[in-house]
């Protein structure tokens, strides 16, 4: 069974921690629910554009004091911005929202 310390090496030779708190509806308590999750030890936090909580997660980070490198974020295209042209700035807009650079 996964714990909060099982990780899966990638092929990049990165790892992904196993257990993931996602950030789906209820826009308005993710900061706080993704404070109480980083308290609680998760590692992994799971968000997309659009369920418009990249800036509640970023937020909460950022008040965490854990640094960005010790946390694992995961965000996703919405299917309108798959074409290669539309990539590279909706990567960009998520990373501003959450404030990191990567």
């Amino acid at each position: 069974m996964a714990t909060l310390d099982t990780k899966f090496k990638l092929n990049t030779g990165a790892e992904i921690p196993a257990v993931g708190f996602g950030t789906w509806q209820d826009k308005d308590a993710q900061e706080g629910a993704v404070a109480e999750a980083l308290k609680a030890g998760y590692t992994h936090i799971d968000t997309a554009r659009i369920y418009g909580t990249e800036p509640a997660v970023g937020a909460a980070i950022k008040k965490s004091g854990i640094p960005r490198s010790k946390i694992f974020i995961t965000t996703k295209l919405w299917n309108n911005t798959h074409h290669p042209d539309d990539v590279e700035p909706a990567l960009d807009a998520s990373l501003a929202d959450l404030g990191t650079d990567y």
